[in-house]
Order: structure tokens, then sequence, then C-alpha cells
């Protein structure tokens, strides 16, 4: 496929497009100095509407949304293309089915300043839409947006379908070192998935995509950062029959998470939709600050890479001999301790042995643990000399005076006002 077409298995007609949905160029996003970026997902509950167009614009460059996923934008493949094409500070990438655009639509909204770094994209009926950005120093991340079915009822074979492809997509990569972020409308609650899963030891169906998240060591961000994720539901119905649920989420695989640094919901308030977004912000130094490998080399800059498949018992008793610190010695051989309930012990059995007891004057600490039992230097040795002396009459009556007063005078019937 070449480079920034959509794979589309339909043909698509770009003609007599009705050219008032362009929507001109906005205020320039963040400046690539910024140590952060933002990346948000959205429901849109439909993205015809010129004005909503315009809203929506304007909200990415007011809040400095680096690259927005989008889910259920009702567009067809024949008007997308223009809704942005006057935009000189943004790109669109939009899909969804010809045959049924209100029950779909996809798309990421990149800023120019992401979008030079997109190498492919690539979408699937209408669910699916990913861009591969390829930065500096060989690092490669994928963003995935989606839009998941809103309801499993006669759609059992097109959620298996769409999950499939899904994860064809993720694991494709996987091994090729990507980072990986998963963003959307899932239509599902992990939380009842996780609740149902411990219950019955099981889920229903609908829940694989958890299931194999999990399994592949992604990480939902919302609870990550949120110890009590109860008022971080993102789709709050009109219906006030239906309950608000967290059904839109921010995914990322294990390589991606330490350039993660918050993940927050986003209430809409410049347009209608029923949903909150999910924006994540992330640390722009590890991912687009890198030195690229042809700098690193026209500096004369190496990288030691160890071949550990190399390694003889000769080398690595050579390698061994060199170390400064043993952490144990079991049968005269030196052993590192990895297991953290035996890490806990050696370490209470050496300040049970090492520091030894003020009674044996022959106890021998070794040199490279001696620094950690001598007197620090910047601390005054006298303010430990009245340490076990009984406090006197005059810090008692400053500590009596300093208790709080109208508190109930407990099983002894004496109240801090008495003392």
């Amino acid at each position: 496929m070449n480079s920034k077409n959509i794979k589309n298995n339909n043909n698509n007609n770009n003609k007599n497009i009705n050219k008032s949905n362009n929507i001109s160029s906005p205020p320039l996003p963040p400046s690539p100095s910024t140590p952060t970026f933002r990346i948000m997902t959205l429901n849109v509950q439909g993205l015809n509407s010129k004005t909503k167009q315009h809203q929506l614009s304007y909200m990415i460059d007011l809040h400095h949304i680096s690259i927005l996923g989008l889910s259920e934008t009702k567009l067809s493949n024949r008007v997308a293309p223009y809704i942005f094409k006057k935009s000189s500070n943004y790109k669109l990438y939009s899909h969804n089915l010809d045959n049924n655009i209100n029950g779909a639509g996809v798309g990421l909204l990149l800023s120019k300043e992401m979008d030079k770094y997109v190498h492919k994209h690539e979408a699937y009926k209408g669910r699916i839409i990913y861009v591969n950005l390829y930065m500096k120093g060989h690092i490669k991340l994928r963003i995935i947006q989606i839009y998941l079915h809103a309801t499993t009822t006669g759609n059992h074979p097109d959620i298996e379908d769409i999950y499939n492809k899904l994860f064809f997509y993720i694991e494709d990569v996987l091994d090729k070192q990507f980072k990986i972020m998963l963003m959307g409308d899932f239509n599902l609650k992990y939380e009842k998935y996780i609740k149902d899963y411990k219950r019955k030891g099981h889920a229903h169906w609908k829940f694989d995509i958890f299931r194999r998240l999990d399994q592949l060591n992604f990480t939902d961000l919302i609870p990550l950062y949120h110890s009590d994720i109860s008022n971080f539901d993102t789709f709050h119905s009109k219906n006030q029959h239906l309950s608000s649920s967290r059904i839109d989420a921010v995914w990322v695989s294990h390589n991606l998470l330490m350039d993660t640094l918050t993940a927050d919901n986003f209430p809409i308030d410049l347009f209608n939709t029923d949903h909150h977004g999910v924006v994540t912000t992330l640390i722009r130094q590890g991912l687009f600050n890198q030195n690229s490998h042809a700098t690193l080399k026209q500096h004369s800059i190496k990288k030691c890479i160890f071949s550990y498949e190399k390694m003889t018992p000769e080398k690595w008793e050579n390698f061994s001999s060199h170390l400064e610190i043993v952490i144990i010695k079991e049968n005269n051989t030196n052993t590192l301790i990895t297991d953290p309930t035996r890490i806990k012990e050696v370490v209470n059995e050496h300040f049970q042995k090492c520091p030894g007891s003020k009674n044996n004057p022959d106890k021998v600490i070794p040199p490279n643990w001696s620094s950690y039992y001598q007197p620090i230097e910047t601390i005054d040795p006298h303010i430990y000399q009245n340490l076990m002396s009984p406090p006197s009459d005059d810090e008692w009556t400053l500590i009596l005076s300093a208790l709080p007063k109208d508190k109930a005078s407990g099983p002894s019937g004496i109240s801090n006002e008495i003392l």
C-alpha cells in the first residue's frame, strides 16, 4: 500500500464534493519544544455538521491536542478527505463503511507536526484505523483508534472479525519493537469484565478483547493514574433510564507505559456529544527527542550490546570476579538472589549479623559496608546526648498545654482541660 493511502476494499468516488465543508486553518498547535504532548480519544457522535467541525478544530487547538482519535464520525469516505483539506495545521485520516455510515466511522486527526512522522496508515470496516509513526532513533509508535459495536445482539460474527483484525494489527508489530497505543469507544466496561471473571472464573465472549489485552501486558491508563475511578464514567446518556459508564479508554503496551505522564477524562462543552474524551499526556523526550542513529554514528557514539548466547563458563567466571558486590554466597558459590521473599530474608540476616551486638568486641564489618555504619559528619553528635533522658517538668508542661481541648476523657476519666 502506498504511504498515506487508506486501505479500503470499496471504491470511493471523490467527485462533486461540496467545498463548503472545508475548514480553514486554526492557530498553530504547541511547539515541538514543549516537554509534553497530548493524545485524546473521543466519540463525537457524528461530524457531518460544518459548525461542529469548526468547534472540534477550535477545541483541539485550545487544549493543545496533538493527536485526536475519533469514534462514530458518521462521515462517508467520499466527504471525509475534504473536511480539513484547507487546514495547514492538521491532517485527518478517516474511514467508514460505504453502506452504513451512521453506525460506524473512525478517524485520527493529527497536527502537522505529528503528521510528518506518519509512515503508514490502514483501516478496517469503519471500526479500526491506525497510523504508524517513525521517529528518530528507531522509535516506532502505532496508534490505533477503534469504535466497537454498541450492541452484541446479532453482531457476534462481525465483532469476532473486528477482534481478530485488531489483534493482528497489535501482534504484527509487537515483535518489531513498536510502542502501541490503543484507544477509542469500546462500548464495554472493563470493571464488569473483572467482576465477572473473579466471580465465575470466566467472562462473556464479548469481553475477549480485555482478556487478550491483559495477556499481552497492556495497561488501562485511567485505573493506573487514579485509585478511585468511580467518577471517571465517559458515557452520559441523555436517556435518564440509562446509567453512565466508563466505556471509552486508552490502553498502552508495556514499552510505552513509561512515556505516559497522566490520563484523565475530558468533558466536552463546545459541541454536542454524550461522551467525555479521554486525554493522555505523554513525555516528548523519550519518543521524539532521541538522537538519530545517523547522528550517533557521525559522532562515533556507540552502545554496547551484550551477546549472552556467546558466553562461556570461563567468561561468566571472569565477569563474576569483577563484580564489586556479591549478593550472597551459598556452598562457596556466588548467587544472585531474585526472589523477593528471599531478598528480605538475606537483608534481615545481614543486619542481624553484620552490625553485631554491643557485647561483641570482635565483630568485623566488611570494608564495602563500613561507611554505612560511620557517623555522618554533617550531623552534630551532641543532639543524641539527652536522647534517653526523661522529659523535664517544663517539657511536660509544654506537651500537656499543646493537647487539644473539648475531647472525650476516655477510660481514665481525666480530660485534657484537667491536665
